[in-house]
């Protein structure tokens, strides 16, 4: 598996692509990158009703919207470039790339085009909507990626291949939404089947929505990874039960969002209120490849930064479980400068700093380090291995 370098989203490339493949599908002609004033109109009301569906959380609850061509054909304007960007930031934090990848996904998926533009040759996308398996392969033949589909999601089984990268992106809950022990057994039985589908460098990403019910299932599902002897990538650190879960608070990720022109327009129009991506998601190493002991004290930021006592304080979760971080500094240090732009989603090394309870304050002695940005794989700085 290769080393990791930047990949460029190229959304602003992509976009007319996709408009292009939008007006092919319902045989409409117009400009290359944006929609007619009659065609946005249904395109807006159509993200509306998408939107509605995804907030039923019953079972095929997206699968069955996606039936619909109109429906459809929204997704794949407005939400496939959303989570394609989602899908850009997370594939981000693999420590290597690889050759093959396979995708699950019940709608057209992105993530399967993620994959092809970080590197992987062999890709193949199994879905369950033939129309949604087919825009996506267009899109990516238009790219000049080559896609392998199969219309099998209903009568998946894992064979004898092994993947380096196995992508379940908004389908898990699809599939499986309930809170009945039998869904979580079919969650968790997918999910370990999956893993053993995986290279001994192999990497299984699960992506869902960031709602508090759906986010309680991943942190359930992640509790039955880790019993199951597997180690998590990213974004847990803490190897043990999962402390939000314990506690009964959501912990999603949040990442920057540079809104493609046409879902700006979208979401002003919709009053569709989204400044960030928002996602439940993991990534899970191949049990042959477990993660190095780490004797740093490093924590992942979980939180946008609040004020408590009059100071500005992040949640953390980590090496010790669920922490506090703030500050005592009036003027941060060239040891502390960090805490004046770290970010919810990256990982910090603290050394030094006063302990109070459950809450690391920094003084003058202490040092705040960045072990990895948004979007990087953890420990990449260093430039260590993990094996």
């Amino acid at each position: 598996m290769a080393k990791r370098k930047r990949i460029e989203t190229d959304i602003e490339e992509i976009m007319p692509l996709l408009i292009g493949i939008w007006r092919k599908m319902f045989k409409l002609s117009g400009p290359p990158d944006e929609l007619q004033t009659r065609e946005f109109r249904s395109f807006v009301a159509n993200v509306k009703s998408l939107y509605e569906a995804e907030s039923k959380e019953q079972e095929g609850s997206l699968s069955q919207a996606l039936q619909s061509r109109d429906l459809l054909g929204a997704y794949f304007l407005y939400f496939w470039p959303l989570r394609y960007l989602e899908a850009m930031h997370l594939l981000g934090e693999l420590p290597k790339t690889g050759y093959s990848a396979l995708d699950l996904s019940v709608g057209p998926s992105p993530f399967a085009f993620a994959a092809l533009k970080h590197g992987y040759l062999d890709v193949t996308s199994i879905g369950s909507n033939e129309g949604a398996l087919n825009l996506t392969a267009e899109a990516a033949g238009r790219y000049g990626y080559p896609l392998q589909i199969r219309n099998e999601l209903a009568r998946f089984k894992t064979g004898s291949k092994r993947y380096d990268l196995i992508t379940l992106s908004y389908t898990l809950l699809d599939l499986y939404p309930s809170d009945s022990l039998a869904h979580s057994e079919k969650r968790k039985e997918l999910v370990l089947d999956l893993l053993n589908s995986l290279t001994p460098e192999g990497y299984l990403l699960i992506v869902d929505g960031s709602t508090e019910k759906k986010n309680k299932k991943i942190l359930e599902l992640r509790d039955q990874i880790v019993e199951g002897g597997y180690s998590i990538q990213a974004p847990c650190i803490y190897q043990g039960r999962c402390p939000a879960l314990a506690n009964k608070n959501i912990c999603f990720a949040q990442r920057e969002l540079q809104k493609p022109y046409l879902i700006q327009e979208a979401q002003r129009s919709g009053r569709i209120n989204m400044n960030s991506l928002k996602m439940s998601y993991l990534i899970v190493r191949s049990k042959e490849a477990s993660l190095p002991d780490i004797q740093k004290d490093l924590y992942r930021i979980i939180s946008p930064p609040f004020e408590e006592r009059g100071k500005k304080t992040y949640y953390l979760c980590g090496k010790g479980g669920r922490k506090k971080l703030t500050s005592s500094l009036e003027t941060a240090t060239k040891e502390t400068r960090a805490f004046e732009f770290i970010k919810r989603g990256e990982a910090i090394e603290i050394q030094g700093a006063q302990v109070e309870g459950n809450t690391f304050v920094l003084n003058e002695m202490s040092k705040l380090r960045v072990a990895a940005p948004l979007s990087k794989p953890l420990l990449a700085q260093e430039g260590e291995e993990h094996s």
